[in-house]
């Protein structure tokens, strides 16, 4: 006679839901089927989710009723959905495919695993994905004193052209050799970042014809006093690449001809957007003028910032963000991943970062990204590495940001846990 079937209960994590521990004491579990998270700083409820993703238990655990005798983080889990009952008949056990990272090529390692995984990538230009080429710079002005104080912090924070005690640019040369070694990389647009006092026309007209050699997408990034200067030089040159144009302005640009440069250009066919740089009230324009702002840390500016700026509680909860969303916050800083800076004077930095990579006058690119996947100054900077290490919301919140990491005084956060 055949013996009656026996249910097993299991307790299941769901494997739409990504579970972050924080110092062994708590938990944040986002879902990403629902947009919701839930933290927990039961340790039976650690504990427990600790244990469901040990390789051997794959995310089921046989159920005990004393799991929620006493908890109510488990209970309320169990409601939300992030864990969930299953009988199953017969012994056997459910089957969960709990998704994870594949840390094959991870470098969170010592360095002698390190160079053996750097070995295995293959060509690493193919992780440059983007350059920032600062052509020339602006001349310091003892008049406008207070511009270029407010424009060198501007710098870098977003791709505007530098200011400079005396000239200087980046040799014909310099820029073909670099060009040649991005033609095997990854990269997919340049930023070109240019001054166009009257002496560096001739120079950029130069400039133009080396770009027009090769197949990459440029932007031409510029002050908008050089606006109008840079698109006639790209219609005059009859320069054919693919390109668009950036105009940056802040509080110390002349805007009364904005609405008649915007035309003339959009009749003349060039592709332009403008953004304003601002730090503070006063700087903000009207929603309707469709200029994009662009805050900045000046260093006295926190209050604009928290205003502003700074991620809200609301931010938070009303943040959507999917598996792969979350494993990139986890390994890598999407805001500036891939990205080079390659300044007038030939010093190259990670997006992003302080510290030197190598110069293009002496360097190969190659040995400049190997050099940063190696030494991490900015492309793979998470919240994990920050002041943010012990925060619930350490995988939420949005990459670390330029002021942030340029800045250690820049303000970080208004909620953090």
């Amino acid at each position: 006679m055949d013996m009656p079937a026996t249910d097993t209960r299991w307790i299941i994590i769901s494997p739409s839901v990504y579970v972050d521990i924080i110092n062994e004491g708590k938990a944040m579990l986002f879902d990403t089927k629902t947009q919701t998270y839930f933290i927990s700083r039961s340790q039976k409820m650690v504990k427990l989710v600790q244990r469901l993703y040990e390789p051997a238990n794959m995310g089921a655990l046989p159920y005990n009723e004393n799991l929620l005798n006493d908890d109510d983080d488990i209970r309320q889990a169990i409601d939300r959905g992030i864990l969930f009952l299953k009988n199953i008949s017969d012994g056997g056990r459910p089957i969960n495919l709990l998704p994870y990272i594949n840390l094959q090529t991870d470098l969170d390692c010592d360095d002698k695993e390190k160079e053996e995984r750097l070995k295995t990538m293959g060509n690493k230009m193919r992780f440059l994905s983007s350059v920032h080429l600062y052509l020339n710079c602006k001349l310091r002005d003892s008049q406008h004193h207070s511009m270029t104080i407010f424009r060198n912090r501007s710098y870098r924070q977003y791709p505007v052209p530098p200011y400079y005690l005396t000239n200087v640019r980046i040799s014909l040369q310099a820029l073909n050799n670099t060009l040649d070694q991005l033609k095997v990389s990854g990269t997919a647009i340049i930023n070109i970042i240019v001054s166009l006092e009257a002496e560096e026309q001739a120079y950029f007209t130069d400039v133009l014809g080396t770009l027009s050699l090769y197949d990459f997408k440029y932007v031409f990034n510029c002050y908008d006093e050089d606006v109008k200067c840079l698109s006639e030089l790209l219609l005059s040159n009859r320069f054919t690449g693919d390109y668009s144009i950036v105009s940056y302005m802040d509080r110390f640009s002349h805007t009364d001809y904005l609405d008649a440069v915007r035309v003339r250009l959009q009749d003349q066919g060039v592709p332009v957007v403008f953004r304003k740089i601002v730090a503070d009230e006063e700087d903000l324009l009207d929603e309707d003028d469709d200029i994009g702002m662009l805050p900045i840390w000046t260093g006295d500016n926190e209050k604009f910032l928290w205003d502003y700026v700074m991620m809200t509680q609301e931010d938070i909860d009303n943040t959507s963000l999917s598996m792969e969303d979350i494993f990139r916050h986890i390994k890598l800083n999407a805001s500036c991943f891939g990205v080079l800076e390659v300044l007038p004077t030939g010093n190259i930095y990670a997006q992003n970062a302080k510290v030197l990579l190598g110069n293009i006058y002496i360097d190969n690119i190659y040995h400049v990204v190997e050099k940063e996947l190696r030494e991490n100054t900015s492309w793979r900077v998470t919240r994990k590495e920050t002041g943010c290490k012990e925060c619930v919301y350490r995988v939420i919140c949005p990459p670390v940001s330029s002021f942030e990491s340029l800045y250690k005084t820049a303000p970080k956060c208004l909620i953090k846990q």
